[in-house]
C-alpha cells in the first residue's frame, strides 16, 4: 500500500510549536500505550495518535480543531500506531465494524465510566 502524502496544512500543524508542546504533555499524562493497556500489557508510548484523522477534516478550521483537541488524542507505542494506520487504510467491512466497536467502547469508558450509567 502506497502511503498518502500529507497536505501542507497537516505538515504545518504537526510541525508547530503548539503541537510539539501538546504531544509532550499527552505523553507525560499517559506514558503507556492505551491499546496495549486494553490488552493487559504495559508498553511505553512514544507516539500520539489522532483518533479522528486530520485528513478527514472538511476545512482548515476543523483540521486545526482536531489537531489540538485533547479528546482526539491517544498515546500509542510504535507497533500499535502503525497497526492503527494500517487499519484506518483498510476499507473492508469487517475492519470498519471492528473500528466502530472499539470507538464505542472507548466512548463508554471515557464518558460513562465502568458501568456507571446515569
Amino acid at each position: 500500500m502506497k502511503p498518502r502524502r500529507a497536505s501542507p496544512e497537516y505538515r504545518r500543524l504537526i510541525g508547530s510549536k503548539r503541537w510539539r508542546r501538546l504531544r509532550a504533555w499527552k505523553l507525560r499524562a499517559q506514558p503507556l500505550c492505551e491499546d496495549c493497556l486494553q490488552q493487559g500489557r504495559a508498553t511505553a508510548a512514544t507516539e500520539v495518535h489522532h483518533v479522528r484523522p486530520l485528513e478527514q477534516a472538511r476545512s482548515r478550521e476543523e483540521m486545526r480543531r482536531l489537531a489540538f483537541d485533547v479528546q482526539n488524542l491517544r498515546s500509542l507505542c510504535p507497533a500499535c500506531h502503525e497497526a492503527e494506520h494500517r487499519r484506518l487504510a483498510s476499507r473492508s467491512a469487517e475492519t470498519q465494524q471492528a473500528y466502530r466497536r472499539a470507538e464505542t467502547e472507548r466512548f463508554v469508558g471515557r464518558f460513562l465510566g465502568d458501568g456507571e450509567r446515569a
